[in-house]
């Protein structure tokens, strides 16, 4: 995938990845994926894994509890009991403003992460932190944005396939823009439980056509509970 139009650049020579950013698709070929209530399979995982689309390869041991959690209630799922999908689940922002070379901001819904481009490097007390989104500090290598966070706490999943992870877990995002495409994928390096770091397909978001769009608050979440009678449903 590939756009005609030219990239915007900031004083500092480096592409303008601000913007708002419409529906993902991945160049794997496929759309994102999600679980859904009502799914004729009980386990719609087990269909990605066969078919050996994109997934992080877990130690033979984890395997297990990955499959557990898939199979489990969607209550289970941490977003469905309104927790935040937490680096790397949330993927690619929705909007990123990028004002001067020491900070960018990126948002997904109405959270936000500053993520800082001044030479800043991780140092062991982050590494230490409990987050869901992880201590950022980023750099351009070339036209990409690399952005490394560590520090997470081991609440959320990676996807909702029961892909869950550590505390121990560091990821790597990357960004580069296209004339109006936004391009973005993350490996994920957790050796307590994944045998490699795993790579996640590159996803691509498309400018906007309204680039005024107004980003509300977000409602206040509601758990909603889950029938006793479908316990694998999925959402």
């Amino acid at each position: 995938m590939s756009s005609d139009k030219p990239t915007p650049r900031t004083s500092d020579g480096h592409p303008d990845l601000s913007g708002i950013w419409g529906n993902v698709t991945s160049l794997a070929g496929r759309g994102t994926v999600r679980a859904r209530p009502g799914s004729l399979e009980f386990d719609q995982a087990v269909l990605q894994r066969g078919a050996g689309w994109d997934k992080p390869l877990y130690r033979p041991e984890f395997w297990a509890k990955v499959r557990s959690l898939d199979r489990s209630r969607i209550d289970v799922d941490p977003v469905w009991n309104c927790n935040t999908p937490g680096v790397p689940r949330q993927n690619a922002p929705d909007r990123i403003i990028q004002k001067n070379g020491d900070e960018i901001v990126m948002f997904n819904g109405s959270r936000a992460r500053i993520i800082p481009v001044d030479g800043q490097q991780l140092t062991a007390a982050d590494a230490d932190e409990s987050t869901a989104d992880g201590i950022p500090a980023g750099h351009w290598d070339g036209d990409k944005l690399i952005v490394e966070s560590v520090g997470f706490d081991d609440k959320t999943w990676l996807q909702w396939q029961g892909y869950f992870h550590t505390d121990r877990m560091k990821v790597t995002e990357r960004f580069w823009r296209q004339g109006d495409l936004l391009f973005y994928n993350f490996t994920v390096d957790d050796p307590d439980v994944l045998m490699e770091p795993w790579t996640q397909y590159t996803l691509v978001r498309k400018l906007a056509p309204n680039q005024k769009v107004r980003f509300n608050e977000e409602k206040p979440c509601e758990i909603t509970p889950v029938p006793e009678a479908a316990p694998y449903m999925r959402g």
